[in-house]
């Protein structure tokens, strides 16, 4: 590196360098290994205007509309639904 005066220092921030380029790298490694499994995977669902649908709620995060005092038992399932207006890409007005 050069930047200090001292041999010892010097040393040691080139090897804080390498140890962080090396530690970003497999961060990134691993990242993209990460999205690849999960793209793989996934699929869109698209819904057209007037279907049916059925919504998962998580009884757990919305017990108001769930109304039971045990998760456990309660619905996961609501609806069925029709299907109005599709707002964006993966949004649909019930």
């Amino acid at each position: 590196m050069g930047t200090s005066k001292n041999k010892a220092v010097d040393s040691l921030l080139t090897t804080k360098e390498a140890i962080h380029s090396s530690l970003k790298h497999h961060l990134l490694k691993a990242q993209e290994t990460v999205k690849k499994h999960a793209d793989a995977k996934h699929q869109d669902d698209k819904f057209a205007f007037g279907q049916w649908v059925y919504i998962k709620l998580r009884p757990y995060c919305l017990g108001s509309v769930t109304g039971v005092a045990h998760h456990k038992f309660a619905k996961c399932f609501y609806g069925p639904f029709e299907i109005t207006e599709r707002i964006g890409k993966v949004e649909y007005h019930l």
